[in-house]
């Protein structure tokens, strides 16, 4: 770690160094269930501390002005912008959303879904990596309204589609 710190003169990131560590807590736990080893040497480390971020959240004035602006987009856009910054949903779950997802009698929104992009296999549509990452996300009132909104013009512009099947964002 030193060294690399006088060479690239910047420390590792808390981040890289969990992840590391992570690595090598996993290949002695083979070697030793493998009976490679007598007795995993990681047991002996401990972890480095992953730091917490400050959340840059926006002010209630920032807030308003943002919304004022939201309004005055195309409705697909104005539910994704409500729906990004209301519920805390990743852009990959966003786009992998079915009109099936959302419950607006009941305000949630079913998360069971996502979109990845890498260069390597293109566009892949899966469930999260995690169990606790398929969740019920409550909306906001505000947010319900513009959802309803966008439902009613979607259901206008592709009558010929079933819409629960259908994904809330494409493009055609």
């Amino acid at each position: 770690r030193k060294e690399h710190e006088k060479k690239k003169k910047k420390p590792l990131s808390a981040k890289y160094l969990h992840h590391q560590y992570g690595a090598l807590l996993n290949i002695f736990e083979y070697a030793e269930r493998h009976k490679m080893i007598v007795e995993n040497p990681m047991k002996n480390v401990e972890a480095p501390k992953m730091r917490k971020k400050k959340v840059d959240a926006m002010t209630p004035e920032q807030a308003k002005v943002f919304f004022s602006l939201a309004d005055h987009c195309a409705a697909d856009l104005r539910c994704m912008l409500y729906l990004l910054t209301t519920t805390g949903v990743r852009r990959g779950e966003l786009v992998g959303l079915k009109w099936r997802d959302v419950d607006t009698g009941a305000a949630v929104l079913h998360v069971e879904r996502g979109v990845a992009y890498t260069h390597k296999t293109g566009v892949v549509m899966s469930t999260p990596k995690t169990s606790s990452s398929i969740r019920d996300v409550p909306l906001m009132a505000g947010t319900v309204g513009v959802v309803e909104a966008y439902r009613e013009q979607y259901k206008r512009e592709h009558s010929s589609t079933i819409i629960k099947d259908a994904y809330l964002f494409h493009r055609s």
